[in-house]
């Protein structure tokens, strides 16, 4: 049966097509640990999860992206620094990375070693999210080789013109061309890995929002193992300057995830694209040395006693802002009825 699982402001049609009998109990843990600390406020040894971004520049200049119009200074991370982050992880049981933060990770001419290199670490899940447009036969089939887990596709739309409008710089028919070969050479080589998640923004600009994203998901569907949708996050300067408090609010990120961007800067979370929240630098800083700091400890009570609002990266957060104003109503609508089209369809 098909089901839909809601991430707060994200959600997900979830269709893998391996069971959980195809993992390990290995990965079977790291999933508990991920749904499990956060809630429980449980601070293992070490990060379940890092978010080590490959390189901060893109290829495409999305309309409701930074890339568009404050993109970061660009850069490449050094293969000697990656490989010190990968072997500190594989070292103390970090269990799964996304290469990626910022920017398109097929950018990065090492981008299939990188993924290699934590496999053979014995890192249990290697993903990234990228716009597919780079994604060509040599590239899928370089990914395939090195183990590649799952690959998150981010595509606005199921026409050219809607995509085109939305993903500047992005080209339809290059899009649809690699996702169909990638399902190809899984099929031709009998694999179920990497898994394929294709995932579109649900922009408020979108009208008749639920037939569009009808029309999406039955357009995607024979090409993907799973369908996810992401709300547009509120992002207004002007109101940053006030203090939203929300007692009941806990962001689960502090007891799950860092994030190293690709000059060793360490990043608290999703939102702190340009680094206002200082953390240090792993050139200098172990990964432990700073997940057991001081400096996350106190961001973990303030968020523990419902104070997140007392920190400004976590006051200006627009996601956090979504959940507090229910602004995620019309996504639940769209989640509630995709299930029923789906259990219709089953």
């Amino acid at each position: 049966m098909a089901e839909i699982k809601e991430k707060r402001n994200f959600s997900t049609y979830n269709e893998i097509k391996t069971s959980k009998q195809d993992y390990s109990p290995e990965y079977l843990e790291y999933r508990r640990k991920w749904n499990e600390n956060p809630e429980n406020c449980i601070v293992g040894s070490f990060p379940i999860h890092l978010d080590i971004e490959a390189n901060s520049s893109c290829n495409l200049k999305c309309k409701m992206c930074f890339q568009s119009f404050k993109p970061p200074k660009p850069g490449y991370m050094d293969w000697d620094l990656y490989t010190k982050l990968i072997d500190e992880g594989a070292e103390n049981g970090l269990c799964s990375i996304k290469l990626m933060y910022r920017g398109e990770p097929l950018l990065h001419p090492r981008i299939a070693d990188m993924v290699k290199y934590a496999k053979v670490k014995g890192i249990l899940e290697v993903m990234f999210n990228t716009n597919v447009n780079l994604l060509n036969e040599k590239m899928a089939r370089a990914l395939i080789d090195a183990g590649m887990d799952k690959i998150i596709c981010s595509i606005d739309g199921y026409t050219k013109d809607f995509y085109e409008s939305i993903r500047i710089g992005g080209n339809f028919n290059t899009v649809l061309k690699n996702i169909v070969r990638l399902n190809k050479l899984k099929k031709e080589l009998n694999i179920n890995k990497p898994i394929i998640r294709i995932q579109m923004v649900l922009l408020k600009s979108i009208k008749n929002i639920e037939e569009h994203v009808k029309k999406y998901v039955e357009f995607w569907g024979p090409y993907t193992d799973d369908i996810a949708l992401e709300e547009e996050n509120e992002r207004d300067d002007t109101k940053f300057t006030d203090i939203v408090i929300a007692k009941d609010f806990k962001c689960n990120q502090p007891w799950r995830r860092l994030f190293i961007m690709w000059d060793g800067e360490y990043r608290l979370c999703c939102g702190d694209t340009y680094g206002k929240f200082k953390l240090g630098n792993a050139k200098e800083t172990s990964i432990k040395d700073i997940w057991l700091g001081p400096i996350l400890e106190r961001v973990r009570k303030l968020h523990i006693n419902g104070d997140s609002h007392k920190m400004r990266i976590c006051n200006e957060c627009g996601g956090r802002l979504s959940i507090i104003k229910n602004s995620n109503i019309a996504h639940k609508n769209i989640k509630n009825g995709l299930l029923k089209q789906f259990k219709e369809n089953s």
